[in-house]
């Protein structure tokens, strides 16, 4: 959609992102990529370097692909892996969680995330995997500042932990306002494999 985003922390991109095991690498995007959505597809490939097991701040751990929020809503948009159980977290100003499997480290694994309505659907490596009621089905909203790839905003923009960051590699970002097909999926990860390094 013709946006760009700021690197933050020792964040890199190099043919992907590069979201190191920290609490300072992310990428900060426009919030206009978000603000609004109602239906929606978020697509992305993304490989686990380092599963979180704890949180020395006694947080849950959760390797975060984005987070957004407003000043008085720090999570209004949350995508994530929860490690420690094998679920998916897809918040919507409330939780969906997705019954998972272990996630391999070093592996890539390509994730699309659709919102039609009131039904959400998760499609991985192409295939769907999960189509049910979402918790929420109203629009989201975003602030300037307050879209983050990558990390955990525990705070509007901030406080975030090294056990709920990404830790890995991101590529092939997208997000798309409505809710693509399941055969539009399939031939974006037909589309995004072909890039992975």
């Amino acid at each position: 959609n013709g946006y760009h985003g700021e690197l933050v922390g020792g964040a890199t991109t190099a043919g992907l992102l590069h979201i190191g095991d920290n609490d300072q690498d992310c990428a900060l995007l426009p919030s206009e990529v978000f603000d609004g959505l109602q239906d929606f597809t978020v697509s992305a490939s993304i490989r686990i370097e380092t599963l979180h097991t704890s949180c020395a701040s006694g947080f849950t751990p959760v390797h975060t692909l984005l987070n957004c929020g407003t000043h008085s809503l720090i999570n209004t948009f949350w995508i994530g892996y929860l490690p420690l159980t094998h679920q998916w977290l897809l918040h919507i100003y409330g939780n969906n969680l997705i019954d998972f499997f272990p996630l391999p480290e070093d592996v890539w694994l390509h994730l699309t995330f659709s919102r039609n309505g009131n039904q959400l659907r998760l499609f991985l490596d192409g295939y769907l995997f999960y189509n049910q009621p979402a918790s929420y089905g109203g629009t989201v909203e975003v602030e300037p500042g307050g879209a983050v790839i990558g990390q955990d905003q525990d705070s509007f923009g901030g406080m975030f932990e090294a056990c709920q960051s990404l830790a890995g590699g991101i590529a092939s970002l997208r997000v798309y306002e409505r809710a693509l097909s399941e055969a539009e999926v399939f031939q974006l990860y037909l589309q995004d494999r072909m890039v992975l390094p």
